[in-house]
């Protein structure tokens, strides 16, 4: 059978993905955005090339990209078995690996109707996913980027980064019951992947961040009372240390720190998924407005 390829656009990053099997093509790009060819590509930062079939994966940089190491695929062995969680892992994370110049934080970044900018941060767990799944269906949010977020701080932005949201088994039931609908309409690819493009902003967000989340794990059948406490800005830094690359890149600590200053900081914790909408919305539900 013969290969085909198909480009996808994520962040600063173009992956042109090639496979012989045509249903793994189709399914990437039902899941993420397509690339508009050569002409969008030269324009972009950074290339990659990703063979499903013979997946080493390969960086063709673009000139003035920043240099990048190749990913090494050691953890699997050989023969892969490739299916569609492994294919969207493989895409994301060498997306991921091409914006080894930004400040990545595990976190989530959205923007309201009213224009204020929040960003969600916490562990893995954490409810990152849940939280701006329901914002974005129940009260019209838009995603900039989910997860993994990447500012560019020679440009002073969130990176736009368009990607499938991973809800965990059971998730998408616990959002219907508080009346989550809109969104989640579209089936599940594998039983994981929900892709709406009308969830997200599409555009990269200018800094900086009204407010900035810290979010606590909590278990969903006895989450407890909701809590929403005030943090300074070095509170808050301390605590996104653990869960950025702030520390490794340079100049990253006192970007990252303007950002904090600039933001009002707390951290959420406890209650079900209603109370946290409600907390994230007394604070963001009017606010100003992004540029």
């Amino acid at each position: 059978m013969t290969a085909r390829s198909t480009i996808l656009r994520l962040g600063k990053c173009t992956v042109c993905v090639s496979s012989a099997d045509e249903d793994l093509l189709f399914s990437l790009e039902k899941l993420f955005v397509p690339g508009g060819g050569a002409a969008e590509t030269s324009m972009r930062q950074s290339v990659a090339a990703l063979d499903l079939d013979n997946p080493q994966i390969a960086f063709a940089a673009c000139p003035g990209a920043a240099p990048h190491e190749p990913v090494g695929l050691d953890k699997l062995t050989a023969p892969v078995q490739m299916d569609l969680p492994l294919a969207v892992l493989l895409v994301t994370e060498l997306a991921f690996r091409h914006h080894g110049d930004c400040l990545w934080i595990d976190a989530a970044v959205l923007v309201s109707p009213t224009k204020s900018s929040v960003l969600l941060a916490g562990a893995s767990m954490s409810g990152k996913t849940t939280l701006s799944t329901a914002l974005v269906a129940l009260r019209n949010w838009k995603i900039v980027s989910e997860d993994i977020s990447f500012l560019d701080l020679s440009t002073g932005e969130v990176v736009s980064f368009i990607c499938p949201l991973s809800l965990r088994q059971g998730t998408k039931e616990r959002l219907m019951k508080v009346g989550v609908r809109g969104g989640l309409d579209i089936p599940l690819l594998s039983d994981e992947w929900l892709f709406n493009r009308e969830m997200f902003y599409g555009a990269a967000l200018k800094l900086p961040i009204t407010y900035s989340l810290l979010l606590r794990q909590v278990d969903p059948e006895s989450p407890g009372p909701v809590s929403l406490r005030e943090l300074m800005a070095s509170q808050m830094l301390q605590s996104l240390l653990p869960i950025s690359n702030a520390v490794r890149l340079p100049q990253s600590m006192p970007a990252l720190s303007g950002v904090l200053s600039a933001s009002s900081n707390y951290l959420l914790e406890g209650g079900n998924i209603a109370d946290r909408v409600q907390a994230v919305e007394s604070l963001a539900g009017t606010g100003c407005d992004v540029s």
